[in-house]
C-alpha cells in the first residue's frame, strides 16, 4: 500500500490517544502532557486534511515535544512528512513509531518503502523481513525484499517474490515490473518483454510500463521503442526535465539534431528549472556541438532564470562566443553580471578591464569563483604569472567543478615552466572531475606536446571507460590513435561504434544506480 494511503486507513489520531490516557488514568503521567498532547495531535491531523502543512508541522512538534513515547504521535508526523514530500524527516518519524511499537503494520510498512526511497537499506530489508515474518504474505513486504534482492544481483529470488505477489493479484503491475526486470537481466530478454507487454495490453501504458518499456528497449538498443515510451511518458510527466534531457540525448544520438535542440531549448526557458538539469542540458549541447542561434540564445536568455543565464554565461564563454554571452550576462542582476562582464571584457582581449571590474567583486567576495578566473587569465595576460597562479589555485579550491579553474591553474604552472606542477594539476582536476571531456582532453594535449604520446593515449583511454556513451571521447581517442600510429584504432573505432547505439546518457563515475523498480538497467 502506498505510504500515503495510510493518512486516511486509520483512526483520528486524537481518538487513539484518549483511549491511550484513560489506560493510565491510574498514574499522573497522563495528566497534563497528554490532554495537551491529544489537543495538538487532533489540530495537527486537521492541518493535515486541510493541506495545511506547515501548520501541521508545527502542532505535531509540540505533541511529540510533550509525549515523545507515543507511537500514534510519531505515525501522525510520518504523515504529514510524506504529505511534505519530505522522505528523510518521514523516515525518521516512522523509525520512531517502530522503535516504540515494532509490531505496528503502518510503520514497519513506511520504513520498508521510504527506506528504499532514502537510501537507508539495511532498515529497509529488516523492516520488510519482519513483516514477512508477522504477515508472510503480504505484498508491500514481497516486493521490497524483492527490489533489494534485485539490486544485489539475486535475481532469481526477485522473481521468486515476485511471483508470489502474482499469484495472489495476477494485476499487480509491481510484481511485473520486478519480474520483468529481473528476467532481462538473468539474459531472458524476450521473456521480460513478453511479462510487461502483457500487463496493461490493449490500453495505454501506465507510468511505471512505459519507464520499464523504455530502459528494456534502452538496453536492446530499440531507439524507435524508446521514443514511442518518450511520448507516452511526456502525456504523463510533462514536467519531468530529467526525462526531457534523457529524450533529447536520444534525438541528439539519432542525428535529430533540430528535434534534440528543441528539447533542450524549450527546458532552458523554464522558470523552475534547477541547477543540475540546466547543467545537463547544456553538457547536451556541448557534447553534440549543438549550434544555437543569436536569435535562439535572445530567446532562451529572455525567459531563463538566474541559474540558468549563469550556466549558459559560462558556455558561451567556453565556446568563445561573445555576443551569446552578453545576451546572457545583460539579464543577470548587476551584482550576479559582473564576475562574467570580467570574463566577458578577458574574452574581448581587454585584459586590464577585466582585472578592474574582477578585482572590484573580489574586495567584496574574494571567493568568487568567476571573478578569481577571469583575474587568474587576465593577470597571465599581463605577465602577472604569480598572481594568475594565486587566483587560479583559489578558484579551483572554492569550486573543484568547474572545469576553468583547474585549466587557468595549469595555464599558469605551464607559463612558469614548472612541468611537475602542470601534472599534479591536471591530475587533481581528473580526480575532482572524471567525466570532464575537456580536462581529460587538455592534460591529453599538453602530454603530447611533451612528447609523451602513450601517457596522452591512456589518458583518454581511461576517460572513454569513465564515459562510454560520450561520442566526442571516442572521437578524440581515435584521434591520437592514428596520430600515434599505434595498435589502439581498432579498439577506438569499436569504441566508437558502441557509443552510437548507448542511447543514455553516462551515470556519473561512483554513483550508484537507482534502487527500485524505474531504475536503469546496469550490471553491478
Amino acid at each position: 500500500m502506498p505510504i500515503s494511503q495510510h493518512v486516511s486507513s486509520v483512526l483520528p489520531f486524537w481518538h487513539k490517544l484518549l483511549l491511550l490516557c484513560l489506560g493510565l488514568s491510574i498514574t499522573t503521567a497522563c495528566g497534563d502532557r497528554s490532554e495537551a498532547a491529544m489537543q495538538n495531535a487532533a489540530q495537527a491531523e486537521q492541518h493535515l486534511q486541510a493541506g495545511e502543512l506547515w501548520l501541521a508541522r508545527q502542532r505535531i512538534g509540540d505533541a511529540i515535544a510533550q509525549r515523545d513515547d507515543s507511537p500514534e504521535l510519531h505515525l501522525l508526523r510520518g504523515r504529514i512528512e510524506v504529505a511534505s514530500e519530505s522522505y528523510e524527516n518521514a523516515f525518521a518519524a516512522y523509525s520512531n513509531a517502530m522503535a516504540l511499537d515494532g509490531t505496528n503494520m503502518e510503520a514497519l510498512q513506511a520504513v520498508a518503502q521510504l527506506g528504499l526511497r532514502t537510501g537507508n537499506q539495511r532498515e529497509s530489508l529488516d523492516a520488510a523481513e519482519r513483516i514477512l515474518v508477522l504477515q508472510p504474505s503480504e505484498e508491500s513486504a514481497l516486493l521490497v525484499r524483492g527490489i533489494h534482492a534485485f539490486a544485489r544481483n539475486r535475481f532469481g529470488d526477485s522473481i521468486e517474490d515476485a511471483d508470489r505477489v502474482l499469484a495472489m493479484r495476477p494485476a499487480s503491475e509491481e510484481a511485473s515490473i520486478l519480474k520483468s526486470r529481473a528476467l532481462f537481466m538473468m539474459g531472458e530478454a524476450a521473456e521480460a518483454v513478453n511479462v510487461i507487454n502483457a500487463v496493461q495490453e490493449g490500453t495505454a501504458d501506465s507510468e511505471g510500463v512505459a519507464r520499464t518499456k523504455l530502459e528494456l528497449a534502452r538496453e536492446m538498443k530499440n531507439p524507435q521503442i524508446m521514443q514511442a515510451q518518450f511520448n507516452r511518458l511526456r502525456q504523463l510527466r510533462p514536467d519531468d526535465a530529467d526525462l526531457q534531457i534523457d529524450e533529447a540525448n536520444l534525438r541528439f544520438k539519432q542525428n535529430e539534431v533540430a528535434a534534440g535542440k528543441k528539447l533542450v531549448l524549450d527546458l532552458l526557458v523554464r522558470e523552475d528549472l534547477g541547477p543540475e538539469p540546466a547543467a545537463q542540458a547544456i553538457d547536451l549541447l556541448r557534447n553534440y556541438s549543438a549550434e544555437i542561434s543569436e536569435s535562439e540564445v535572445r530567446r532562451v536568455a529572455s525567459s531563463a532564470n538566474d541559474t540558468t543565464l549563469a550556466a549558459l554565461a559560462r558556455f558561451f564563454l567556453e565556446s568563445e562566443r561573445p555576443g551569446a554571452s552578453r545576451s546572457a550576462i545583460q539579464q543577470l542582476p548587476e551584482k550576479e553580471a559582473q564576475p562574467f562582464l570580467a570574463r566577458l571584457a578577458l574574452l574581448e582581449n581587454q585584459p586590464s578591464e577585466a582585472l578592474e571590474i574582477a578585482g572590484e567583486v573580489l574586495s567584496k567576495d574574494e571567493t568568487q569563483c568567476d571573478a578569481l578566473v577571469a583575474f587568474a587569465e587576465a593577470s597571465l595576460a599581463k605577465g602577472d604569472v604569480i598572481g594568475a597562479t594565486r587566483s587560479a589555485q583559489r578558484a579551483a579550491a572554492e569550486c573543484p567543478n568547474r572545469n576553468e579553474a583547474w585549466l587557468a591553474t595549469a595555464a599558469a604552472y605551464s607559463a612558469r615552466g614548472e612541468d611537475i606542477g602542470v601534472q599534479r594539476v591536471y591530475r587533481d582536476a581528473i580526480a575532482a572531475n572524471p567525466q570532464s571531456f575537456s580536462i581529460a582532453r587538455a592534460y591529453a594535449d599538453w602530454l603530447i606536446e611533451e612528447g609523451r604520446q602513450r601517457e596522452a593515449l591512456a589518458v583518454a583511454r581511461s576517460f572513454t571507460r569513465k564515459s562510454p556513451a560520450l561520442l566526442r571521447g571516442w572521437e578524440y581517442y581515435r584521434r591520437l590513435c592514428i596520430r600515434s600510429d599505434t595498435n589502439c584504432e581498432d579498439e577506438a573505432q569499436r569504441g566508437l561504434a558502441d557509443a552510437h547505439t548507448r542511447y543514455g546518457v553516462d551515470t556519473r563515475t561512483g554513483e550508484l544506480p537507482r534502487t527500485g523498480l524505474f531504475g536503469r538497467l546496469v550490471r553491478r
